[in-house]
């Protein structure tokens, strides 16, 4: 690790789930707030609005972070030090992402 902003892991209360994937590669980010019956299902005894997940997707397999408000407030708050550090950096060495370095 050469600087502080390089590698963060993020503490969960909750465990990663994984399923088939349907909708294609990304991210996906949801509140909470379906009510029929598979998601009351995962969700158990935690009530609707509770909680947010985190969705990434391969196209075949999406992984499933269910966060608390304050994990998500905390992943938030790294991902804006990452970009502003990516930014600052690539300002500084003026390459635009995308441009051939050759």
């Amino acid at each position: 690790m050469r600087h502080e902003f390089s590698h963060y892991k993020l503490p969960t209360l909750f465990s990663q789930e994984l399923i088939k994937g349907d909708t294609g590669p990304g991210i996906e980010v949801y509140i909470d707030d379906e009510d029929d019956e598979i998601t009351e299902i995962r969700r158990g005894p935690l009530f609707i609005y509770s909680t947010l997940e985190l969705r990434i997707s391969d196209g075949d397999t999406v992984a499933i972070q269910r966060l608390t408000a304050d994990e998500a407030r905390c992943l938030a708050l790294k991902l804006q030090q990452f970009a502003d550090f990516v930014s600052s950096f690539n300002r500084e060495v003026e390459v635009p992402l995308g441009e051939d370095l050759a």
